[in-house]
């Protein structure tokens, strides 16, 4: 932010000095504003995707979940580390209409814990992730199959079914697509580290 106030103030140096060059003329400071005018809006223009679709009310997924006690959620399909942001926006997006902690997140920068989410969370289902996942307090795995390719979601399907980490809470129509809730197994107790006696 401190460097765009710098170059604001840099480009309002400019736009004076340019000004004063075409101080002469008043249609000639307008057709320079109309220029500027235009520069500004092409930096800022933004287009919004036709796939972009951002619900107004809680679907009954995020009903069902904004009744429970406060628990950790996360929600996939993750992008990969070096596909960000993927569907996080969304994901944090619909999290206003349940207000759970979200492991999923997304703005203008990406920490550190975010990246170690997605690294631990790239084999899932494997027992790395699990581990994470239960370190990190999460309560509430939600998989939307409809974000998936068939072949991915028949291969999470099946993984997580055989589970014993994961347990089906339900199944919700989610914006008119399949959601997959599930409950993670409270973590088993760390077993104690063996020692050699001297």
């Amino acid at each position: 932010m401190l460097a765009a106030f710098a170059v604001s103030v840099l480009a309002g140096i400019g736009t004076a000095r340019l000004s004063n060059l075409w101080a002469r003329r008043r249609a000639s400071r307008l057709v320079l504003a109309g220029l500027l005018s235009l520069l500004i809006l092409n930096e800022y223009w933004t287009v919004v995707t036709s796939d972009l679709r951002l619900p107004t009310k809680p679907s009954p997924l995020y009903e069902w979940l904004g009744r429970q006690p406060r628990s950790v959620v996360i929600e996939l399909p993750l992008p990969r580390p070096d596909n960000l942001p993927g569907k996080e926006a969304q994901y944090l997006y619909t999290s206003v209409f349940h207000w759970q902690p979200l492991l999923n997140g997304y703005s203008g920068y990406t920490p550190t814990s975010h990246l170690r989410l997605l690294v631990a969370m790239e084999q899932f289902p494997d027992p790395h992730s699990y581990d994470y996942l239960h370190t990190v307090g999460a309560k509430f795995l939600i998989i939307h199959p409809g974000l998936l390719s068939a072949d991915e979601y028949h291969r999470l399907r099946d993984a997580v079914s055989q589970s014993q980490d994961l347990t089906l809470v339900g199944s919700f129509i989610n914006d008119l697509e399949l959601a997959r809730v599930y409950a993670l197994s409270a973590a088993p107790p760390a077993s104690p580290r063996l020692t050699r006696s001297e």
